[in-house]
């Protein structure tokens, strides 16, 4: 049983590799290579030559009209071994077999050509203007190097443009903007930044999958710079486009900004710095509620409210008063005096510097 599995297989292996190298003859018997008969059926339907562009190499004959009539023969990786039958088009100027089987050439009935793009071996007959051969042009004819080029610019671009972005975001949040640079990294990046491992970078190649992780992200940013939720599904699918709309900052954002910078002003505003002088401390303490203990003395407690009658809410703005009444009661503010006599002498040496307001209008 395992014998006739393993024949199976050979004769399965045989039939797929012998019919991918038989060549079928072309319908137009001046050529020998299907390959090439089925390039130039193409370039015939490409340049639209009488109008037809719905040529089958296997069903269609290409007439000698149609074939003189074809200025320009394309042929990259036809994977073309020969090229009997171009004598047909007698008036062909480009013509470009890079990347093919092919080995020799002639040109002899091939006069209007004056571009000619080969490989560096091949062997060309019959023609002496310029030959461009794929070691000076690094396999790429001018057509196909511009076709190239166009795409890598534009993605170069488009690259730089989502960096710088990446490298304002990351800026927000803190990190180092040199790092949005960095292909892959820069993801590796976000998903830090998020509180996602770095295992969800392969997710990121899955497909659906990966614009969910990337919504998200849109969402935790939105959240964090006060936006719409509905910039991160723009995120998610347009991350270049997402990004600026993360960015910029709306009017919401602007007014909030200023209410929160005038509410500080105002608030600062309206705190002031109450001082107390020191002879006040030591009648409010004296008077009426000295730790706990009422005065018993009332001849002390009436000079008391004589002396002080508003200056628990007037600040002394007199330096010198005040001064006098460090130097006179030193301790008055922490140790009360509980003897009546010594306050009583305390009040009379200073009757108006630690009790009474400035009256003096030139002070004032």
């Amino acid at each position: 049983m395992k014998n006739l599995k393993r024949t199976l297989h050979i004769l399965i292996f045989l039939l797929v590799f012998s019919s991918s190298h038989v060549l079928a003859q072309p319908l137009n018997t001046s050529f020998d290579d299907d390959q090439f008969y089925a390039c130039v059926i193409d370039n015939l339907n490409e340049q639209q030559i009488n109008g037809v562009n719905n040529r089958v190499a296997e069903q269609y004959i290409a007439t000698d009209q149609e074939l003189s009539a074809l200025p320009n023969l394309t042929c990259i990786s036809y994977q073309i071994s020969s090229v009997k039958g171009i004598e047909k088009l007698t008036d062909v100027i480009y013509l470009d077999f890079e990347d093919n089987n092919i080995k020799t050439i002639n040109l002899e009935n091939n006069l209007q050509v004056t571009y000619l793009y080969v490989d560096k071996d091949v062997i060309v007959q019959g023609y002496n203007g310029q030959i461009e051969r794929e070691e000076t042009q690094m396999g790429k004819s001018p057509q196909s190097s511009l076709n190239l080029t166009i795409p890598l610019v534009i993605g170069g671009a488009i690259y730089i443009i989502f960096a710088v972005e990446l490298m304002i975001l990351f800026a927000r949040f803190n990190e180092k903007k040199w790092k949005a640079f960095i292909p892959i990294y820069n993801y590796i990046v976000l998903l830090k930044i998020v509180d996602y491992s770095a295992f969800h970078i392969l997710l990121l190649l899955i497909p659906i999958i990966n614009i969910w992780i990337l919504y998200k992200i849109g969402v935790y940013f939105a959240t964090e710079l006060e936006k719409s939720k509905v910039i991160a599904i723009v995120f998610a699918i347009l991350p270049i486009i997402g990004i600026p709309l993360l960015l910029i900052k709306t009017r919401k954002n602007l007014s909030n900004t200023n209410n929160n910078f005038s509410n500080m002003q105002s608030n600062m505003s309206n705190v002031t710095v109450q001082s107390q002088p020191i002879g006040m401390v030591d009648s409010q303490m004296n008077s009426n509620n000295m730790n706990g203990v009422p005065n018993v003395n009332p001849q002390v407690d009436m000079m008391n409210q004589m002396n002080i009658p508003q200056m628990t809410e007037v600040p002394n703005v007199n330096p010198q008063v005040d001064m006098m009444n460090q130097m006179n009661t030193p301790q008055m503010t922490e140790v009360p005096n509980v003897n009546p006599q010594v306050d009583m002498m305390n009040q009379m040496n200073t009757p108006q510097m630690t009790e009474v307001p400035n009256v003096n209008p030139q002070v004032d």
